[in-house]
């Protein structure tokens, strides 16, 4: 929920996510068929903490609590820390280290934690659980996380599935995007439901064996059924947050149609949220809209980009980088760059590129 923060520095974006907060808790108390509410991790933006949001915090449980329904939460890596917020609202809703009977299945909750650790606790309870509940990024949904990924906190399908555990869901936090991932040969399914806050413009880079290869810009939160088989037990739900769209134009699209696309999506939704990414040769015929976008929109991210860098960073190959390279360094640091891009043991090979030939005093 990262349930403090203003996001982008815009007041309205905290007015977003509280109403997104809102829409899961009414629907929560009013659902007889409801057992409860899990939470994924960064409830709380960061380990330090107003007394205010504390309270907030405090009066959805209350509510939650009235209306007969369970509360379950684990702290993410935004919050979480030697001691935790959970346990001043209520000792027992921080779920971390416990195996709790959700429906006619057994869920095992995990805290934000070192990869070791994390593997370790899923060895000894693989044998008795159906669900996990963690926190933190899966390599194999993220298109870039393999080349970026912190070895400490990261963690696999493969990894998972060699610990023991088979035919099991894995709710996740961290990623404000849904997505899903299913491991076919230890029949593991692994889903991010995503956030009640806005995802972040730079987090679209996400793949879903549901949906493909696709950015959703709209909210969700996820509804879990015990009782339904395997892999057919969740669905996906949309919440009520603000318009938003990452537009990324090609030259090779026809400019005037994409305009009036766009134009029509501003005129749409007024106050929302628009990122454009455009090689930078079409600044010029973009430029007289721009500016009335800005003013109709909460916020527009304009982004022109080099030919040659029509693609975030994180998705480019080496030979890309270097390109640019060519044109922004000398024939020195080119030569240091190669090494590093195309030589696994860059670090040897540096040293005798850096080695002068002839010695100093």
């Amino acid at each position: 929920m990262h349930f403090e923060r203003v996001q982008y520095g815009i007041p309205a974006r905290y007015e977003d996510n509280q109403r997104c907060i809102e829409a899961i808790v009414q629907a929560t108390c009013s659902d007889p068929a409801c057992g409860g509410l899990i939470l994924t991790g960064d409830n709380f933006n960061k380990k330090s903490l107003l007394p205010k949001h504390q309270i907030l915090f405090k009066e959805i449980y209350t509510r939650l609590q009235a209306a007969g329904k369970q509360l379950w939460a684990i702290d993410g890596n935004h919050d979480g820390s030697d001691a935790s917020w959970l346990d001043t609202i209520a000792p027992e809703i921080n779920a971390n280290n416990r195996v709790i009977q959700l429906g006619n299945l057994k869920a095992a909750f995990f805290s934000f934690q070192d990869r070791v650790s994390l593997y370790e606790r899923i060895k000894q309870v693989s044998n008795e659980v159906q669900v996990l509940v963690l926190h933190g990024k899966l390599l194999d949904i993220l298109t870039w996380a393999k080349s970026q990924k912190e070895p400490d906190y990261d963690f696999g399908a493969q990894e998972i599935r060699e610990t023991g555990l088979r035919h099991s869901t894995t709710f996740m936090g961290d990623i404000h995007t849904y997505s899903d991932f299913h491991d076919p040969v230890g029949d593991n399914w692994f889903i991010y439901a995503g956030s009640t806050e806005m995802t972040e413009i730079s987090e679209g880079n996400i793949v879903s064996q549901r949906f493909g290869d696709h950015y959703d810009t709209v909210k969700k939160y996820i509804r879990f059924f015990p009782g339904r088989p395997h892999g057919e037990n969740w669905e996906a739900l949309d919440l009520p947050n603000r318009p938003f769209l990452k537009r990324v134009i090609s030259t090779a699209e026809d400019i005037p149609h994409v305009i009036t696309t766009l134009d029509r999506w501003v005129h749409d939704h007024p106050k929302g949220m628009l990122a454009v990414h455009y090689p930078y040769s079409l600044r010029d015929v973009l430029q007289p809209y721009l500016s009335s976008w800005k003013a109709s929109l909460l916020s527009l991210s304009d982004v022109p980009l080099s030919s040659s860098m029509a693609k975030p960073l994180q998705e480019m190959k080496e030979i890309d980088i270097l390109t640019i390279a060519e044109k922004e360094l000398n024939p020195d640091q080119i030569e240091i760059l190669k090494v590093v891009l195309t030589n696994p043991h860059f670090d040897e090979e540096l040293k005798r590129t850096l080695s002068p030939t002839q010695p100093t005093i």
